[in-house]
């Protein structure tokens, strides 16, 4: 819930990538050294995106980090209900959900990835 609120602080870079940048971070080291993108590039500026309501956007920066700001808006509730109620969510079906939405996300991200590095060079 920390991210999505700092995501709603956070101008989009027009780029599609950067907007770590205004945390205080610095450039990608892959961008810097070897001159493309990472997997992880756009991230936070699909987040961005996404707290905006500009679910376009957030697929264009980085379309795993979308599905993984849309997993942490759906689950992140829940789980706080969840602590508030006393009551645990080991293996039942938010921890399956989670599980699956993390690996889709991080699969999503790297086949993206590739793809970049193919069309790029």
């Amino acid at each position: 819930m920390v991210l999505l609120t700092i995501a709603c602080f956070l101008s989009p870079a027009p780029q599609g990538y950067g907007t770590h940048r205004q945390l205080g971070l610095p450039d990608c080291s892959m961008m810097s050294v070897y001159g493309v993108r990472c997997p992880a590039c756009g991230m936070t500026t699909s987040w961005s995106h996404v707290m905006r309501g500009n679910v376009i956007g957030a697929v264009q920066a980085n379309t795993g980090g979308a599905i993984l700001c849309a997993l942490s808006l759906v689950c992140g509730p829940v789980l706080i209900g969840l602590s508030v109620a006393g009551r645990p969510s080991r293996g039942g079906w938010l921890s399956m959900v989670a599980i699956a939405g993390l690996c889709l996300a991080l699969g999503i991200a790297f086949v993206e990835w590739m793809i970049r590095l193919a069309v790029e060079h």
